[in-house]
């Protein structure tokens, strides 16, 4: 009893050190975890190798195909921690779609998304889009609305323990990715055999506890939403050249500061390599 109220207030000093306030739902998993001994450490570390592993060599089922250029050394770096994995990732991108209201989720998008680019350099390229759009649209009243929207980098990583993930959605938050967050538990590893120093009351053999991985969400915050044409009426001066360039810099601005925080996390956890 003594080891696990230990490990409980560790675990909240951790919690607190990365201003985070972990719900009460997952706080007798942590501890309990963390209370585990060593004696299924090595077996919770094999079996997160393993599955690290065979998560990692299976292929790319992206649209894109493989990992964005710009996100691909912080997903390296990621992938070559013995504690940590990246199980999907997006470098940030701008895109038009078109729907009545912004999607409360990224995998909501609705499937009409006549331009998606990663790269800040297309950025014309998408608003040229934007404009042929503007320049067809049909004027009906019940003409769908066409959106500009950004979306930041995110990544979701799995992570062998807790304090892997404590140590890391720390150094996320301190590089600007505001929006990093424990998502929940992740895989089932091992199984942590049942303390002999404190047997039930009720006299019957305890039942094994099971070891998790935990899943962190790395997000960034720069963010964009705005209607280009509504109900077939353009909302925004696209053919305007001076608007549409106001506009074009805008992006690119939002692109920009997103990749500034990937490059601080990149070099925060190179540098915590190398120490």
């Amino acid at each position: 009893l003594r080891a696990e109220g230990l490990a409980h207030r560790a675990c909240e000093r951790n919690a607190r050190s990365a201003r985070w306030t972990m719900p009460r739902s997952l706080a007798p998993h942590v501890w309990r975890a963390a209370a585990g001994g060593h004696a299924t450490s090595g077996r919770r570390d094999a079996a997160f190798a393993m599955l690290k592993r065979s998560f990692l060599e299976k292929p790319d089922k992206s649209r894109v195909g493989g990992i964005d250029d710009l996100v691909a050394p912080l997903c390296a770096l990621l992938n070559g921690r013995p504690d940590t994995f990246t199980t999907s990732s997006c470098a940030g991108r701008a895109l038009l779609w078109r729907g009545e209201e912004p999607p409360s989720k990224r995998r909501g998008v609705p499937r009409f998304r006549p331009q998606v680019e990663h790269d800040p350099l297309r950025v014309p390229e998408l608003l040229q889009v934007a404009v042929e759009l503007a320049e067809s649209s049909s004027q009906e009243i019940d003409a769908p609305t066409i959106w500009l929207r950004f979306e930041p980098v995110i990544l979701h990583v799995c992570c062998r323990n807790w304090h892997s993930a404590q140590v890391l959605l720390a150094a996320a938050r301190a590089a600007g990715l505001k929006r990093t967050a424990v998502s929940g538990q992740g895989p089932r590893l091992a199984r942590a055999a049942a303390s002999s120093r404190a047997p039930p009351l009720s006299g019957k053999a305890r039942a094994p506890r099971q070891l998790r991985a935990w899943r962190l969400d790395i997000e960034g915050e720069e963010r964009l939403e705005m209607p280009l044409i509504v109900r077939g009426q353009v909302a925004f001066p696209l053919l305007d050249d001076s608007m549409r360039s106001w506009l074009q810099q805008a992006v690119l601005r939002k692109f920009e500061r997103n990749a500034a925080r990937i490059d601080r996390l990149v070099g925060a956890l190179s540098s915590s390599g190398r120490a």
